[in-house]
């Protein structure tokens, strides 16, 4: 019974892959205990959460949108941190919203200097790596499909 209390306890404070691990031990061992199906019900909403998450991030990546994936990313992380898919597609979100962000500011610095073509330029240089990255995400090392 105390495999549950545990479980109880540590449930904000505990990654997916451990919380069922020991979701897993204690209903082998203690597969009646009476707080067993509460708990698993939890471990599971938890699980559910982190899906949708994750399923949000990438939707919104693969549309381009990057600010918008990278806090549904963060979101999966806090509740499955150093999850093996989750931790690339957040980096690849974060660094891709610090390159939007760092572009923006010298795009309005073109804009306001009225070089319009250099700001143009860098807009271009902004889709097309944004572009490379949505074609990265695609690939098998980034980001997990359930």
């Amino acid at each position: 019974g105390r495999l549950y209390r545990t479980i109880k306890d540590g449930m904000n404070e505990w990654g997916l892959e451990e919380l069922l691990g020991m979701l897993a031990e204690a209903a082998r061992l203690y597969p009646e205990h009476p707080s067993a199906r509460l708990i698993q019900m939890q471990v599971t909403f938890k699980a559910r959460l982190y899906r949708d998450a994750m399923r949000q991030g990438l939707e919104n990546a693969e549309e381009g949108d990057w600010e918008e994936a990278l806090p549904c990313f963060e979101k999966a992380e806090q509740l499955c941190p150093g999850g093996t898919g989750v931790v690339p597609a957040r980096r690849q979100a974060a660094e891709v919203v610090e390159f939007i962000r760092g572009e923006r500011v010298r795009i309005d610095q073109a804009v306001a200097e009225g070089d319009r073509d250099r700001a143009l330029t860098l807009a271009r240089r902004v889709d097309q790596r944004i572009a490379q990255w949505t074609a990265a995400l695609r690939s098998p090392s980034v980001g997990e499909r359930s």
